[in-house]
């Protein structure tokens, strides 16, 4: 009785907030203009639903509880979105959900590629009968309302050897998503209940990811506030991906590097440890981004405790990359030992090929990567408008995705109360270019997006690339500050509890409309 009434209370607290929210609800669809109104009753039902648990458990007015409020609103907005996501929807679905249910089978080796998948897995084949692309207002598309989708029975796997093509390790990666998996089938044997909790424990772990990482921060909360719950980022977290990991990670590793500045002598060697083993977790999502782990090295030696730690640094670094290629090459390692071909030999092949092109093509490798340099920063801008695969919002939702992030993002920089030595800055940078370079020469060598005499690389997706959206506000808090935006006379004037707070109210309406927004595009 006593917890009902308190939620009670917290929930007439947030009452402004909840009436915002059925407004939301109620008129998100009108932003679509290329859709037939639509009132989709267990939709409505399960985001009023989560509108309503958001308010009572969130403690929004308290600004010490960011963390909490960053892993509430992200395990309750991405459920939804979980929820409301067509089946395979989400990017490359199909091929993690294939290594999740390897992982949830207890494969610590990578049986097969997804094409001799579908003759191991009755579950996988199944799901793979089901509609591939979103067509507006057909209810096969959608996930509770599809009934074949519901009634579709598990079938054990059979792994039958003719299938088989063992290489390397399964990605750790896909524990999470394999844990809701083998709970899921736990309690029921329909395919649909682990599907479900497969995408709903990649949330979770998100969420837990960032609720550490904002936790653990001394300087940069709100910033990693605002990159957490960035639409995308919670979107692509409700599928079955590694991208969780991805952003998860980032946050981790801003967290801590931003830690080093909080005073002199304050990185020791368990310090540049957890760095380096935060940073080697990138190497099972997105590789090119564990050169992040060299940003110990830019760091003045004074921030130290003793010049030995610095010098260990060196060690650590090396070590974290030294790893990370064991990890990326232990397929092949696998094949030398033992004494059968690669299965991946053709695609080898091209990657040198295109490799050498580039080589002996200087003029166009250059026009092809400065093209594609602009294209990280369209797509990141993208990604903001239009945070949902396949889902093209209007402009107008887009233009308000925009403009709220571009704002979130200034407010946060305003926050931060620690200097970065421009020496680190600009080194950071450099290192950034290095990453986005050896992103854009990855995807040169899969031949489905990128072929010799593209004037482009085709691919450079703004969510390979989360890193320089998470660190924007650290680089900003600079230009700000020579404009005058964080000078003492305009900090006097404002409350950083009260920006805390608005960002935080604002960030949950945004979240909520944009998945308002999905529910009715993709219904």
């Amino acid at each position: 009785m006593l917890l009902i009434k308190n939620n009670l209370i917290e929930l007439k607290k947030n009452y402004k907030l909840l009436i915002l929210f059925l407004f939301i609800l109620l008129t998100a669809q009108f932003f679509l203009q290329y859709i037939e109104l639509t009132w989709p009753k267990l939709y409505i039902v399960l985001a009023l639903a989560a509108a309503i648990l958001l308010l009572i458990v969130s403690r929004i007015s308290d600004e010490t509880k960011i963390a909490r409020n960053a892993f509430v609103l992200i395990f309750i907005a991405g459920t939804l979105n979980a929820l409301i996501l067509p089946i395979r929807q989400n990017y490359d679905e199909n091929t993690h959900y294939y290594h999740a249910l390897e992982v949830a089978d207890g494969k610590v080796r990578n049986q097969t590629d997804e094409r001799n998948f579908l003759a191991i897995s009755p579950d996988f084949l199944a799901i793979t009968k089901l509609p591939s692309k979103p067509e507006y207002g057909n209810e096969l598309n959608t996930n509770l309302y599809h009934k074949e989708f519901l009634e579709i029975e598990s079938i054990p796997s059979t792994y039958n050897e003719d299938w088989l093509e063992k290489s390397g390790f399964n990605n750790p990666a896909y524990i999470p998503s394999a844990i809701g998996i083998s709970i899921g089938r736990l309690f029921s044997q329909r395919v649909s209940v682990h599907y479900y909790l497969g995408r709903i424990f990649n949330v979770l772990f998100y969420a837990l990811l960032a609720f550490w990482a904002i936790k653990v921060s001394k300087v940069y909360k709100l910033a990693l506030f605002v990159a957490a719950t960035t639409p995308f980022a919670v979107w692509i977290s409700s599928g079955f991906t590694y991208d969780n990991l991805y952003y998860g990670l980032v946050l981790l590793i801003l967290a801590q590097f931003t830690n080093f500045f909080v005073g002199e002598r304050e990185v020791n060697f368990r310090k540049i440890i957890l760095y380096m083993l935060t940073c080697l977790g990138l190497v099972f999502c997105k590789a090119p981004v564990i050169l992040l782990a060299a940003l110990p090295l830019f760091v003045p030696t004074k921030y130290f405790d003793t010049r030995k730690t610095k010098k260990i640094t060196v060690f650590a670094v090396l070590l974290c990359f030294s790893l990370g290629f064991l990890w990326l090459m232990n397929g092949a390692i696998f094949h030398i030992f033992e004494d059968v071909p690669a299965a991946n030999t053709v695609a080898v092949d091209e990657n040198e090929d295109v490799l050498s092109y580039l080589i002996s093509n200087i003029g166009y490798t250059i026009t092809l990567f400065l093209r594609s340099y602009s294209d990280v920063i369209a797509s990141i801008g993208y990604f903001l408008k239009n945070p949902m695969p396949y889902f093209m919002a209007s402009e107008a939702a887009g233009f308000i995705n925009l403009i709220n992030y571009t704002l979130m993002i200034t407010l946060s920089a305003m926050l931060i109360k620690i200097t970065i030595p421009k020496k680190t800055r600009v080194l950071t940078l450099a290192t950034f270019f290095v990453i986005i370079s050896g992103t854009i020469l990855a995807i040169t060598g899969d031949p489905r997006v990128f072929a010799i005499g593209d004037l482009r690389v085709p691919g450079v997706q703004g969510r390979y690339h989360f890193y320089l959206l998470a660190f924007l506000p650290l680089f900003l808090g600079p230009i700000l500050n020579k404009v005058g935006f964080e000078s003492e006379k305009v900090m006097s004037h404002l409350d950083s509890n009260k920006i805390t707070s608005f960002c935080v109210k604002t960030i949950y309406v945004i979240t909520f409309f944009n998945s308002c927004v999905a529910l009715y595009g993709y219904l």
